[in-house]
């Protein structure tokens, strides 16, 4: 069965969880229809998918959405902020991931399966789901 998806979807850049109005507007799109939410690892530092993942749950523990007809949509592979300063610590102690691209003193990418396995974990506890429908991996400005 082919899932349907609303004429719109609720796009999580710059959400955060913890800010009310976040918290409402993400809640009221949910149960007014709309199921295909985007979110990254990126997206206010891991916040935004905390806050989809409260709201998915509660909004499905209230039995007024059902996760399976969500299609959540999410990324990875980038590096920056908290994460790009983990990086480079790991990095000075010779423990970096394979792969990583260094785009600029601000951002880093990395597909590798170890650093997009480590990252995953972290995303599927900050959602709370078992699943994620797309996952799309980030990708670097510079060609090989």
């Amino acid at each position: 069965m082919t899932k349907s998806f609303s004429k719109i979807g609720f796009g999580c850049y710059r959400i955060n969880t913890g800010i009310e109005q976040h918290y409402d507007s993400l809640r009221k799109a949910l149960v007014s229809g709309v199921n295909l939410i985007d979110t990254s690892s990126n997206y206010s530092m891991g916040g935004s998918e905390s806050l989809v993942g409260k709201v998915m749950n509660e909004l499905i523990s209230e039995n007024k959405i059902k996760r399976e007809d969500i299609t959540l949509v999410t990324k990875g592979g980038y590096i920056q902020g908290v994460l790009l300063n983990e990086l480079k610590k790991l990095k000075e102690e010779g423990k970096i991931f394979e792969e990583v691209v260094e785009e600029s003193d601000r951002l880093w990418h990395c597909i590798s399966p170890g650093f997009l396995e480590d990252q995953l974990r972290k995303q599927f506890e900050r959602l709370n789901t078992p699943y994620i429908d797309y996952y799309l991996p980030a990708q670097s400005g510079i060609l090989s």
